[in-house]
Order: structure tokens, then sequence, then C-alpha cells
């Protein structure tokens, strides 16, 4: 009876061992993902930066008369690490331009992927609304529908949360819009851009 136990008891002891194992790994991954919420005070006063930047955003999206919206989730970004020759995938950025204008430390490197790294949806801070007409882009109403519309990127800080880069996306009809990557800096505990690219238009 005991030799037939065996064959039982080390099956057993083998699955034991895989379900401590993923349990681990999925309490390793929890552990480590990036607190998108921890920032939403930042991810704000960054916003309302950009927003301020440019007063053709400030007068187009106020919720009294609004002729634009902000969409209220944040866009997805991801980073390359190909050949900077090469352009960055569609809602991408290349890690060498994130080194260059926020920080190029090790630690800076591994902040930018675990900002972006299997990224949940992040909503735009509720405050925003308090100012700018914020909807959800997929459940538009008339005469929403005829409103033109900004995409934010999702913020990526530095290691020491003292710069971010934001890609902003603007769309005003089927061959009307374009999009801009801005760098902020964090100066006195207040968010301010320091630079503004053209990345497209149409």
């Amino acid at each position: 009876m005991k030799v037939y136990l065996l064959p039982f008891l080390f099956v057993l002891f083998a699955c034991q061992n895989k379900i401590e194992k993923q349990t681990s790994i999925n309490e390793n991954i929890k552990k480590n993902s990036f607190n998108h919420i921890s920032l939403e005070k930042d991810y704000e006063e960054i916003l309302l930066a950009i927003l301020t930047y440019d007063s053709s955003y400030h007068e187009l999206m106020k919720t009294n008369k609004p002729q634009a919206f902000i969409n209220n989730q944040f866009i997805k970004i991801s980073i390359d690490t190909l050949n900077d020759e090469l352009p960055p995938s569609p809602n991408g950025v290349t890690i060498n331009e994130l080194l260059t204008v926020i920080g190029n430390t090790a630690l800076d490197s591994i902040g930018y992927f675990n900002q972006t790294n299997n990224l949940n949806t992040v909503f735009v801070p509720k405050e925003i609304a308090i100012v700018y007409k914020v909807l959800d882009g997929n459940k538009l109403k008339m005469p929403e529908y005829y409103f033109s519309r900004y995409d934010f990127h999702i913020p990526i800080l530095s290691h020491n949360e003292k710069k971010a880069f934001v890609s902003l996306d603007y769309n005003c009809g089927p061959l009307c819009g374009g999009g801009s990557n801005f760098i902020l800096n964090k100066i006195k505990d207040k968010w301010i851009v320091v630079k503004r690219n053209a990345t497209w238009i149409s």
C-alpha cells in the first residue's frame, strides 16, 4: 500500500509547490505594480499647466459654453526600445527620448517602464472637470459628436518626480487635428511647461 501512495504523494507535493510559486509570482506583480493613484495630484497640476499654457485650449473647453472636450481616460503609451532612426509606434515614445529629456539614470529607466507596462485604465483627475468639459469619448451624445476632442497620454515622470513628459492629441475632424509633446519641470512645487514640440498635423 505504501508503494502505491508514493506517486500520489509526489504529484500532490509538486502541485503544492506550483501553486505556492504562482501565488508568490502574483504577489510580486501586485507588489511591484505602479500606483498611479499616488500621482493623481501631479497629473491634475500637469494637465492644468498644459491647458493654461495655450489660451486656445483654455477657452475651447470651459464648461459654460464648450466647443471641445477632454477625453476622460488617459491614452496608454508604449515605450519603444528600437533604433531612434525609426519613428516610434502609434501612441509610443522611444526610451532614448525619455532618457534625454526628463532623466537618464537607471532608476529613471526602470520607472518609465513601470509606469507604462500592464497599464490599466487611468482616468483624468475629476478636478479637471470643474473648469473644463470632460467626457467619455465612447459615450458621446448630440451635439457632443461635433465637439473637438483632446486626448492626453498618460504622463511619464522622472524618478525624482520633478520632470514630466506628456503627449497631447487634438482632433477636430477627419482631416483636422494635431499633436504635441510637452516637457514640464516642477519648480517650487509648481508644474511649468518648459518645452513644446509639434509631433503631427492634419
